[in-house]
């Protein structure tokens, strides 16, 4: 009964804890995204922002396919698991979706370069530069949705930290070091690696 009382009166405290990370760590992702953004557009003009933009938004839609609710299923899942002392079985769930995530992020990577060409010239008519950013970007989906499954599965063990550590400051600053470096070689270059960058780092 003691260590019940106890454990409930540490809950309002882990609560607070997890939610004062979360908005920390948020707050900080969004502000290094302005900076991304508020940078490139002095530093790459208006025309070469409009392709990132682009080719981020596909890139999004394409991880959402390649992660197919995975980060989400394998977060309520594993927590199921543990909360009946179903340890390995939890451990399977994650292997599970780890591989089921890989695999079809490949998928969803091979269906957007090969319709990179159809995307950039006929749809957006924007040319081979977001062509070439796309197949990069499309590069780097199996590795970023990976990231994202882990980091889903790192909360069923009621730990936000990992994923507010990796999604909202590790990945915006490897975005804004890439583009950074990515400046003083070209223009293209510098929407080019970011996304890339940050999904393999």
């Amino acid at each position: 009964m003691k260590v019940f009382n106890e454990t409930v009166m540490k809950l309002p405290q882990k609560i607070a804890k997890e939610a004062t990370i979360s908005f920390m760590s948020m707050g900080f992702g969004s502000g290094i995204g302005y900076l991304f953004v508020l940078i490139l557009a002095r530093w790459v003009g208006p025309v070469y922002l409009g392709v990132f933009s682009l080719a981020s938004a596909l890139m999004r839609f394409a991880e959402v396919i390649g992660k197919a609710g995975l980060d989400i299923g394998v977060m309520k899942y594993v927590t199921e698991n543990l909360g009946n002392n179903m340890v390995e079985e939890g451990k399977a769930v994650i292997r599970s979706s780890i591989k089921m995530g890989f695999i079809l992020s490949l998928i969803s990577a091979a269906i957007l370069i090969i319709l990179s060409k159809w995307l950039a010239i006929d749809v957006f008519t924007s040319g081979q530069l977001l062509r070439q950013v796309l197949i990069c970007n499309a590069i780097g989906l199996p590795f970023s949705v990976t990231m994202l499954i882990i980091a889903g599965a790192t909360q069923a063990f009621k730990l936000l930290k990992y994923k507010a550590l990796v999604i909202n400051i590790i990945v915006p600053i490897m975005n804004l070091i890439a583009m950074l470096i990515g400046l003083q070689i070209s223009n293209q270059v510098a929407i080019t690696i970011p996304i890339l960058f940050s999904s393999i780092i």
